[in-house]
């Protein structure tokens, strides 16, 4: 079923120090986009080659198991997944929290039936690098891996604890129905609602 149907970055370093910092950065940066934005090239060339659609983007959500606005929007979610998985973009789940193994996050995918690919980020370097701060908070990259995108799932919630009767704007739906007609995408960015992400203090004993 149709989702509208059923609604209606790398800084130039001075010195030294701050270049090992920008180095160490740019291969943890690496890391989030790798897991959130596919090897275009590669995929494109194998897809054409086989009659199959050329990815055309990447949606990365992050999520925790334990917040009810990112359950509540598991629904979303997996019927934005069932309309445009299919016409090129690829969708990625990352789970930062440090208290969730493979097996809860099995438990949670079987539950709300959540087709997204999901992966743990114990260390929370993929959300340190793409600066995530709230669950959800959706981040979308086109097929040259710009973002073009970075916020809300949509307006349902206008704060934490304080739900809309009805969901005015579907922004992240609107930006994947832009991107899969290949229309011009002025990147934007709105205010994530959710549950923040507590971030683990870094251990610097090895840098």
């Amino acid at each position: 079923m149709s989702y509208y149907r059923e609604n209606q970055m790398i800084r130039h370093f001075p010195n030294l120090q701050e270049l090992h910092q920008g180095m160490k950065f740019a291969v943890i940066l690496f890391l989030a986009a790798s897991s959130c934005v596919s090897s275009l090239a590669h995929n494109q060339a194998h897809q054409k080659g086989v009659g199959q659609l050329a990815e055309v983007g990447s949606v990365c959500v992050f999520m925790d198991t334990g917040c009810p606005i990112a359950r509540y929007h598991t629904r979303t979610l997996r019927l934005l997944h069932e309309e445009y998985a299919g016409k090129g973009i690829r969708f990625t789940a990352i789970f930062p929290a440090a208290n969730i193994t493979e097996k809860s996050l099995q438990a949670y995918v079987e539950k709300y039936k959540f087709p997204l690919k999901a992966i743990l980020d114990p260390g929370q370097a993929r959300a340190r690098a793409l600066k995530a701060t709230i669950v959800p908070e959706v981040f979308v990259f086109d097929q040259n891996e710009k973002l073009i995108y970075r916020g809300r799932i949509d307006d349902r919630f206008a704060a934490v604890g304080k739900r809309r009767p009805l969901t005015r704007t579907h922004d992240l739906a609107d930006v994947l129905r832009a991107l899969s007609a290949s229309e011009t995408i002025e990147p934007r960015k709105t205010k994530a609602i959710g549950c923040a992400i507590t971030f683990r203090q870094k251990d610097t004993t090895r840098e």
